[in-house]
C-alpha cells in the first residue's frame, strides 16, 4: 500500500503525442478564422521556409507574409488550444525537425513543445485530474510520456513513514 503519483505535464505529453499518432491518419486541421501573425528574424524565417513543408504534412496552414513574417492559418486539432506562435518558435529554436530521420520523433518533439508552448498548467480541481486519467487511459501506451519517462511513481507507506517522521 502506498500513494501513486501521477505527472500530470508526462500524462499530457502521452495524450498529445497519441493524439497527433492518430491525426496524421487523417485530415485533423483546425483553420483559424482569424490567421496568427509571426515574425522572425531572417535566418528563422529561411528555417521555417524550409521546414513548412513537413510541418503542412501534419496539419499546419503557414505562408510567408512579408520578408521574415508569416501567417499560420491552420494547426493540428490535436494540439488544442496552444499558443500557437511560441510553440512555432520553439520548433525553428531547436533546428533538429527531420522528418526523414524518424516521423514518430517528430511527433514526439511536437507534443512536447505544445505542452511547452501551452496555458495550461497543473490541473485545478479533482474533475480536471479525472478528466486527464479518463484521456491517459485511452492511450495505448498510459505508463510512459513520448520520451520514455514513466508517468506513474509510487511511495510505500515505509518511505511516508521514512520521510515524514523524524
Amino acid at each position: 500500500m502506498g500513494i501513486i503519483f501521477a505527472n500530470s505535464k508526462l500524462a499530457k505529453a502521452r495524450i498529445m503525442y497519441e493524439s497527433l499518432v492518430l491525426s496524421k491518419k487523417k485530415d485533423n486541421s483546425q483553420t483559424l478564422l482569424v490567421p496568427e501573425f509571426i515574425e522572425l528574424s531572417t535566418q528563422d524565417a529561411l528555417y521555417l521556409n524550409e521546414i513548412t513543408p513537413i510541418l503542412q504534412t501534419k496539419g499546419f496552414s503557414i505562408r510567408p507574409f512579408g520578408k521574415s513574417s508569416f501567417l499560420i492559418e491552420a494547426y493540428p486539432v490535436a494540439l488544442g488550444g496552444i499558443a500557437l506562435d511560441e510553440c512555432i518558435k520553439e520548433i525553428v529554436k531547436n533546428r533538429d525537425f527531420d522528418e526523414s530521420e524518424d516521423p514518430a520523433r517528430f511527433l514526439r518533439k511536437l507534443a512536447e513543445l505544445s505542452l511547452i508552448s501551452s496555458s495550461k498548467s497543473l490541473p485545478k480541481n479533482s474533475e480536471e485530474a479525472l478528466y486527464l486519467l479518463r484521456e491517459l487511459s485511452k492511450c495505448h501506451e498510459a505508463t510512459f510520456c513520448p520520451a520514455g519517462k514513466p508517468i506513474f511513481s509510487t511511495m510505500s507507506l515505509e518511505e511516508i513513514r521514512n520521510t515524514y517522521t523524524s
